[in-house]
């Protein structure tokens, strides 16, 4: 049985369905802290949780690349990670070269062009700024590639986790 089939509202009992409403409802409103903290705590008490987890948040043997049963047996790798180019989060068994995009370099005012034109930094703040950066990345050019703060990366390859690896020894 999966999540979705337990917390949807099967058989129309309304205790239960109010009880399911409020359990997503503290999930979605939980710091991300607080779940990972519950989490492993339901993973340590409960061995069906910890391999349902297992199945969700780790690469399966089967889901290796070049998998073989002749080897010896790899440790058990994250399904999900962060990319240290693109900052977005990737599966690692579905990772085409094409599959990021960034920029190398950094954005800045764009000052030649009429996006400026009225922002007065003592009213509206300072141009060259993270807050401006991020509301109005159309005010920017990238210096890497000259294009505007809000275009997609000039830079093209498979995600990169962010975590090192483990050297082998």
């Amino acid at each position: 049985m999966d999540i979705t089939s337990m917390l949807s509202n099967e058989n129309g009992d309304t205790d239960a369905s109010d009880k399911r409403s409020a359990l997503l409802s503290a999930i979605d409103s939980a710091h991300l802290d607080r779940v990972r903290k519950v989490l492993r705590e339901i993973c340590t008490e409960s061995p069906a949780a910890f391999d349902l987890a297992c199945g969700k948040l780790l690469i399966q043997d089967d889901q290796r690349a070049g998998s073989s049963t002749k080897r010896k047996r790899e440790p058990a790798q994250r399904r999900y990670e962060t990319c240290m180019q693109c900052k977005a989060e990737y599966d690692t068994t579905h990772n085409p070269k094409d599959a990021c995009r960034w920029h190398e370099g950094e954005t800045e005012p764009d000052f030649d062009g009429d996006f400026w034109t009225d922002h007065d930094e003592d009213i509206h703040g300072i141009i060259d700024s993270d807050f401006c950066r991020k509301e109005y990345p159309e005010g920017f050019m990238w210096n890497c590639c000259g294009k505007p703060g809000d275009a997609k990366g000039c830079m093209v390859d498979v995600h990169r986790p962010q975590t090192a690896k483990k050297a082998k020894v």
